[in-house]
């Protein structure tokens, strides 16, 4: 990866779109979706610790957070109230009272948080782990492990 990173790809924030309206049961009524979010931030926080520990876990997320923060507005606060290094947002309603910001900050959070882990691990095994963790879900349309996964 060459220069500094500014914003996770594209491709990233959609998949974190599929997740959150695979947990969130296909409804985009806010509540659901800030619940498929919390799932998917669980999800991925279960499956994750077990591999690279609750500190390498929270500070991966301690990072997405900041470079996220260059793209979301209110994230400073939200990154505030989630200082347990859980998914900001989920400590009340903030965002300016706005759901669909919420989702949307939690969704570049979520981005950049598997854009550094696929900078430490690898694209493919980043994707790897986050089939293993949802199944169901098509990560893209050549699948894991496909040699035209690219995210640069």
């Amino acid at each position: 990866m060459t220069g500094e990173m500014k914003q996770a790809p594209q491709q990233l924030q959609a998949l974190i779109w599929r997740l959150l309206e695979y947990e969130a049961g296909g409804c985009p009524c806010p509540e659901a979706l800030q619940a498929g979010l919390e799932q998917v931030d669980q999800k991925l926080r279960d499956h994750l610790v077990r591999l690279i520990g609750p500190q390498g876990f929270d500070a991966l997320m301690a990072r997405a957070v900041t470079l996220a923060k260059t793209e979301v507005a209110d994230l400073e606060e939200e990154a505030r109230k989630a200082s347990d290094g859980t998914l900001p947002g989920r400590h009340g309603p903030g965002w300016g009272s706005d759901p669909r910001a919420a989702v949307e900050g939690q969704i570049k959070v979520l981005a950049h948080f598997l854009w550094l882990l696929a900078t430490l691990i690898g694209e493919d095994l980043t994707l790897r782990l986050v089939h293993i963790t949802w199944p169901a879900i098509t990560l893209n349309e050549a699948g894991p492990g496909s040699e035209k996964t690219s995210y640069e």
